[in-house]
């Protein structure tokens, strides 16, 4: 299987083979008479590469949590506006609702 990637197509020639379960995909270039034998996936070394960089890789991390924590913050903003008054206060602040049972009477448990 060939497969178009960012533009740029495999190049294979004539004298070589490419099993029909094979995968090329990308800037990939067989020379003559090369084998590509059956489950092979080649791809452009370039990306592999990149992916390889350690740089690169934790950049994209970063990324990932940041939009992970965005979505987050606007599917939960009540969550949210605790978790910014714990951190702003230094200290967690119990709201009076859930004082009531701390009153007169109340009972702890041991």
């Amino acid at each position: 299987m060939l497969i178009e990637h960012r533009g740029r197509r495999p190049v294979v020639p004539d004298s070589a083979y490419v099993a029909p379960t094979a995968v090329l995909c990308g800037a990939v270039t067989l020379g003559e008479r090369a084998r590509v034998l059956h489950g092979a996936v080649l791809t452009e070394v370039n990306r592999i590469l990149d992916e390889l960089d350690t740089e690169h890789r934790s950049r994209r991390l970063l990324e990932e949590l940041d939009r992970t924590s965005r979505e987050q913050r606007e599917r939960m903003p009540r969550l949210t506006r605790l978790r910014e008054s714990v951190r702003d206060s230094g200290r967690m602040r119990v709201p009076e609702v859930l004082r009531r049972n701390r009153g007169e009477g109340a009972r702890r448990s041991r």
